[in-house]
């Protein structure tokens, strides 16, 4: 499936709507809170996590795992070790932020989450969704 930063994931729309995704996905997600007290829901056969605005209906990010396959410029980060997805990752941005296991591309509206030097997952996310955490961070930069 074809990234388009900030936009979409193949058929996946960012700002889709709950009972469209299950449409499209045609599979009965598990319905769970992330540690933030945000709505997701996790279609474990699509190997796909979505996230949702603070209304519970609104996508604001897909998370891909195991045996999908997003690209991006033709490339699939998926299973990557970390050291060539950081390699190509920085080709195509060069200004990647590093916040502990994950890399964020705001250049490419991506992130990838490594664990056990490999590509564990890839989050496809909405235009502004890091904002608050990078806010944060420059507020401790600033105390520092």
């Amino acid at each position: 499936m074809k990234i388009i930063p900030y936009l979409s994931v193949g058929p996946l729309k960012i700002n889709m709507k709950k009972d469209e995704i299950q449409k499209v996905i045609k599979e009965e997600p598990k319905a769970f809170m992330t540690d933030e007290d945000e709505p997701a829901e996790h279609y474990v056969n699509a190997g796909l996590l979505v996230y949702y605005s603070e209304d519970g209906l609104t996508s604001n990010a897909f998370e891909f795992v195991g045996k999908s396959n997003p690209e991006i410029n033709g490339i699939c980060f998926l299973e990557m070790t970390e050291e060539k997805a950081l390699e190509t990752l920085r080709e195509l941005d060069r200004s990647v932020i590093e916040v502990a296991d994950t890399h964020i591309s705001k250049k490419l509206g991506i992130s990838l989450y490594m664990l056990n030097d490999r590509v564990e997952s890839i989050l496809v996310f909405e235009n502004g969704y890091y904002d608050e955490m990078f806010e944060l961070l420059a507020e401790l930069d600033n105390e520092i």
